[in-house]
């Protein structure tokens, strides 16, 4: 009998002992009376048939882990074990191919950006070019003499070629009287340079640029910053301190770390002229009487932003353009200036 036969034997002798058991519920005089002794060795019989029922239970157990053990679970199919392998292929060759697109994509936004910035800096449209300047309008009054009203312009024109190339144009136009006493309009080109940006702390440039003798003429000459009615004489037309020169220079800054400044300028020009007749210097020199060029500089220092000290030197020949004399001029300057802006 093998042991889920015994199994189910066993249940029903269980079951046929308790319906006994229950139905000797009557008297000793009635004919289905069980004696005690009778009891008891019926329940002993039970309790032997449930001791082999739990050791029948037992060996079942362990058949079946032994059963589980030796063939483990259940296989699958061959064909759904094929189907699961190549889901997984197909899942992974699909995530190659998005990383593949995903990073031909990233490329191809990186190359079109470099594109874009490429055609931005070459372009020369108005988007780099910069027109500014200044305009004023004042009234001249000066004792025993006619007073009079003026007005002038002066457009300056910034055009950036490229992030390290640029050039630099100013005029000066404002109106006078000629050598004959009519009304005339004046042309002034103080402006004419082209630029290259060498570092954060280095310009150089040529052409026609405002020389940086002294503070003058390169910070403060426009009339919307210069309130007074006349250029100081040192800087006034026909001064001892020139206002444009036709060279190069090269100029820039640099900052510390305790905040103070230092800026400078070099430059190399024609050098003035002697003019004749009354010995004065002309620094409108745009064609040079001699091989000697003039030099010069500038260095500032600002303690503190509001603060800066200047000092200019510039040297050179002048010789006149109409004989072969000539002499040595030696400029120096030093110049204070504060500024403070107030709320």
């Amino acid at each position: 009998m093998s042991s889920s036969q015994r199994i189910i034997v066993a249940l029903a002798l269980l079951l046929a002992t308790g319906g006994a058991v229950r139905a000797a519920d009557p008297g000793p005089g009635d004919p289905g009376f069980v004696s005690r002794a009778e009891y008891d060795s019926l329940k002993r019989d039970n309790d032997s048939l449930k001791k082999d029922f739990l050791e029948m239970r037992k060996e079942f157990e362990d058949l079946r882990k032994q059963k589980a053990a030796a063939g483990g679970a259940a296989a699958e199919p061959k064909d759904v074990t094929e189907l699961r392998a190549e889901v997984a292929s197909l899942r992974k060759t699909q995530e190659q191919q998005i990383k593949d697109a995903q990073d031909y994509t990233d490329e191809l936004e990186k190359v079109v950006k470099n594109v874009q910035e490429q055609a931005r800096a070459n372009s020369s449209g108005t988007t780099q070019l910069l027109i500014t300047g200044d305009a004023s309008v004042g009234f001249d009054a000066h004792r025993h003499n006619t007073s009079n009203f003026e007005a002038g312009v002066a457009p300056r024109f910034l055009w950036k070629l490229s992030d390290k190339i640029y050039f630099d144009a100013a005029l000066d136009i404002g109106l006078g009287r000629d050598d004959a006493g009519g009304n005339t309009t004046s042309v002034d080109l103080k402006i004419a340079t082209a630029n290259y940006v060498v570092c954060d702390y280095l310009v150089i440039g040529g052409g026609l640029f405002v020389v940086p003798f002294a503070a003058y003429h390169h910070n403060f000459d426009p009339s919307w910053i210069n309130k007074l009615p006349d250029d100081p004489l040192v800087f006034s037309d026909g001064g001892l301190a020139p206002e444009s020169a036709l060279g190069i220079f090269a100029t820039g800054a640099y900052l510390f770390d305790n905040g103070m400044k230092v800026n400078y300028s070099v430059y190399i020009d024609n050098g003035p002229e002697l003019s004749g007749g009354n010995g004065t210097i002309s620094f409108d020199n745009f064609t040079d009487q001699n091989n000697n060029k003039a030099v010069g500089g500038r260095i500032g220092f600002l303690p503190i932003p509001e603060l800066e000290v200047g000092y200019s030197l510039q040297c050179g020949q002048a010789s006149a353009s109409t004989n072969h004399e000539h002499i040595n001029a030696l400029l120096q300057a030093v110049d204070v200036n504060y500024s403070h802006e107030f709320d």
